[in-house]
């Protein structure tokens, strides 16, 4: 006879299935304690079931706004490494966890947790154990998680107020979909997925990304804008705290590409907001080599330990890597109130993979590529010195 509904294993197969897997680990700044994140075996099937826009290379929940994703952390237990201790964090029913950061003395933690229709901001209290809600929906969480800043403070990406509904796919079409390819450009592509396709996934993209910097306090009583509302990739403060640097994406918006070679405007504003200097407007990346960059300034940060210094790369072989060139990269540097020329601070022979920085030390590790050989250098750099950069390793992929 026919049967409604699942069947479900022996006892014995389940248990094994849907049994907790250990919990995640964060250790607190100091090194004095553990953050133990437990996980859930298996999402709801109503995570799975849940609608998907799939928007410029990304998949998104336009309930939440928020990448669309299945519920993994589910509870939280601090536990004192010296005596063992545990403690357990009184959450809200059916918590959906994420985006985990401690204050660098490590007396807080902010975290969200998704609800079916918003993202909510959490604070907790490593003293005691609470955890206490700073901010009910509003969160936009898309390209950047909050972050602490050096007075305490929280930096939040959130939806902009009166930000309007959300956009109505017409029934009937405008018309044809015609794309239109001028200038003699020649153009090899990789083929990507969840891309663009109309109007309306311009407007869904736009809306579901434009986010709003906020300063809010760490009890979530104030909170302050800063600078206009944008599809921001990034905001960071500077070191000494006197600056932001704001990163956000222009129109025109690509079919053929993902956000991450729309147009991108980088520029430094002050503390209040106010703009001190623009330092890159890339174009529209859409006709770059296979595996190439684009021109011009990159991969623009702040120097993680002078006060207000911004690093950044430049292709120096016209982003093609099928070019010969001893030069491929050029680490560059240009200090407050970033004007005039900027510093060349190394030389690479391949293309610049990323780089870190030393603590108690001006100095940087910056990481450069060689695509034919799969070797991977290390190079130390004296940022602010005069000894000039020397290889301190070399590995293979």
């Amino acid at each position: 006879a026919q049967e409604d509904g699942y069947r479900t294993p022996p006892a014995a197969v389940a248990d094994i299935v849907t049994r907790a897997p250990s919990p995640s680990v964060s250790v607190s700044p100091g090194g004095d304690q553990l953050l133990l994140i437990e996980r859930e075996a298996l999402p709801p099937v109503a995570d799975l079931a849940r609608p998907m826009e799939k928007l410029a290379g990304l998949r998104l929940d336009a309930a939440t706004n928020d990448r669309h994703r299945t519920r993994s952390a589910v509870g939280l237990t601090l536990q004192t490494i010296a005596t063992g201790q545990t403690r357990a964090v009184a959450l809200p029913a059916g918590a959906d966890l994420s985006r985990f950061a401690w204050t660098p003395d490590g007396a807080k933690v902010v975290f969200a947790n998704t609800r079916s229709d918003a993202v909510d901001l959490y604070v907790l209290d490593t003293a005691t154990a609470a955890a206490r809600k700073v901010m009910t929906g509003g969160v936009n969480p898309i390209f950047q998680s909050p972050q602490w800043l050096a007075d305490g403070s929280l930096l939040v990406l959130a939806i902009p107020e009166g930000r309007g509904a959300m956009p109505v796919e017409p029934l009937t079409p405008r018309g044809p979909e015609i794309q239109t390819a001028t200038g003699g450009k020649q153009a090899q592509n990789r083929t990507y997925q969840d891309l663009l396709e109309n109007p309306h996934d311009e407007a869904m993209f736009a809306w579901l990304a434009t986010s709003q910097p906020v300063i809010l306090s760490a009890d979530g009583r104030s909170k302050r804008a800063i600078g206009a509302p944008r599809i921001y990739t990034s905001v960071t403060p500077s070191p000494d705290g006197k600056y932001w640097l704001m990163e956000w994406l222009e129109k025109p918006f690509s079919y053929q590409v993902p956000w991450s070679r729309f147009p991108l405007t980088s520029a430094v504003f002050t503390r209040d907001g106010k703009l001190v200097e623009t330092i890159a407007a890339q174009p529209l990346a859409d006709s770059l080599p296979v595996d190439g960059v684009p021109t011009g300034r990159r991969d623009i940060q702040w120097h993680p330990t002078e006060d207000a210094l911004l690093v950044w790369v430049e292709a120096q072989d016209g982003g093609n890597p099928r070019t010969k060139a001893d030069n491929r990269d050029s680490l560059l540097a240009l200090a407050a109130p970033f004007k005039g020329e900027a510093r060349v601070l190394a030389r690479m022979e391949d293309r610049v993979s990323g780089m870190i920085g030393i603590e108690g030390s001006d100095d940087l590790i910056a990481y450069d590529y060689d695509r034919d050989t799969r070797e991977i250098r290390q190079t130390l750099i004296d940022v602010t010195g005069t000894n000039l950069p020397r290889q301190i390793g070399i590995r293979n992929s």
